[in-house]
Parts: structure tokens; C-alpha cells; sequence
């Protein structure tokens, strides 16, 4: 499916599943394109399973810090100011 497409389907399946008294969605995909609408109701969950893993510095990376990555990537877009809080309990 082309990224205009792709797009279209996901903002659709957010606009579905944010809805009150909707059902529960799942999406497994190997890739999202980047900046994809979300909706505050939503839940990602990303899981990383397969034959390779992050190399960091020359060794293979056993965790991935997505606080980090996440904070990372809003500074490169210049919303550095604005950090991952952690979840409460």
C-alpha cells in the first residue's frame, strides 16, 4: 500500500477505535510511516522480536531505552523542552 493510502487507513482505524463504546483494535504492522495521527485514548505498545538487535558502539544493545529514543527524536524536531514522563502506577 502507498504512504497516502496507508494514511488514510490508519487515521480512519483512530477515529474508529477512539470512539465511545467501541471495540478494542489491534494493529501489528513490521513499520508505521512517521508522524501518524494518534488519539490519547490509544496504547502503544512496540515489541522488537527478531534475528537482529541494535548495535550501539560497536556491541549489541540487550535493552532500548524508548524514553530516550522518544526524547531524542522530539529534540532533532525542536520540542526539546517537552520530555517522556514516566507512567504512574
Amino acid at each position: 500500500m502507498d504512504s497516502k493510502n496507508e494514511r488514510l487507513i490508519h487515521s480512519q482505524l483512530v477515529d474508529a477505535a477512539s470512539q465511545e463504546g467501541t471495540s478494542q483494535y489491534f494493529l501489528i504492522t513490521p513499520k508505521l510511516l512517521p508522524d501518524l495521527k494518534y488519539n490519547k485514548k490509544m496504547k502503544v505498545l512496540c515489541i522488537y522480536n527478531g534475528e537482529w538487535q541494535m548495535i550501539e558502539n560497536d556491541h549489541k544493545v540487550d535493552k532500548i531505552d524508548f524514553r530516550k529514543y522518544i526524547n531524542k527524536k522530539k529534540e532533532s524536531l525542536g520540542s526539546g523542552s517537552q520530555h517522556v514522563h514516566k507512567r504512574r502506577r
